[in-house]
């Protein structure tokens, strides 16, 4: 095994081995240095006094336990399931006061038919001094409103 080629090639693989881990911690010493200098940290850190290394972490603001919170909660609001939700529990709301309207509609609707029902039935009769007519309306509207009343929960 007294081979002095294979001894030379081994020094000079060893050689180069060495140069490259050389290159590359002045590459990184380099970048830290630009990210140093085109990217500077918030103003209240001081310069480092080591070189920056790829994993070096700049020194940023404390975040409170109240920002965290509203961040979460931004987050969590802008998730495709929680607008979603959101939205449906509009629509539902929605469809459910055009059905309140719908049946007050109906309602004020009925009234009326009766009331001009009522008009047209006994018109001109009088009795102390006040139409038979008008008093089936004003009986018809008491009722209706008191309906009215007492279904929309009031």
């Amino acid at each position: 095994m007294n081979r002095p080629d294979f001894i030379s090639h081994s020094r000079e693989r060893v050689r180069r081995l060495e140069l490259f881990a050389e290159e590359r911690r002045l590459q990184s010493e380099l970048q830290s240095e630009r990210l140093w200098l085109f990217n500077p940290p918030l103003a209240h850190c001081s310069p480092p006094s080591r070189p920056l290394t790829e994993n070096t972490i700049f020194w940023k603001k404390k975040i409170t336990r109240k920002e965290m919170v509203l961040r979460s909660k931004r987050m969590y609001n802008q998730l495709s399931e929680v607008t979603r939700r959101r939205e449906e529990e509009k629509r539902k709301a929605e469809n459910r006061s055009n059905r309140l309207k719908a049946q007050l509609y109906k309602k004020v609707s009925e009234s009326r038919t009766v009331r001009l029902r009522a008009l047209h039935t006994v018109s001109g009769s009088e009795v102390t001094g006040q139409p038979e007519g008008q008093r089936a309306i004003e009986e018809c509207e008491g009722v209706r409103l008191r309906e009215l009343h007492t279904a929309s929960g009031e």
